[in-house]
């Protein structure tokens, strides 16, 4: 019965921890106009950019991943929705 009060407890705290208090990584600045992005094992690296307002930006995908979630891009901000190839 303490066995599985403690494992209760320590899945609470994970969930806590998860939602909560995990902090997503800074973004990483853009520094040159091309970008690429590699998609692999479900795992965007990077996972976050930050581009200066009124900077182009071209962002390639490079997708390792042969998974149907990450067949697709979207930012809904810009109304971008696209298909990624597989390489």
């Amino acid at each position: 019965m303490i066995f599985i009060n403690i494992l209760g407890l320590g899945l609470i705290a994970f969930i806590v921890w998860w939602f909560w208090i995990d902090k997503p990584t800074d973004a990483t600045e853009l520094t040159e106009e091309n970008s690429t992005i590699v998609v692999d094992s479900g795992i965007y690296q990077p996972a976050r950019i930050k581009v200066p307002s009124g900077k182009k930006a071209i962002i390639a995908f490079l997708r390792k991943d042969d998974s149907p979630c990450a067949a697709t891009v979207i930012f809904p901000d810009f109304e971008i929705y696209s298909f990624v190839t597989s390489c």
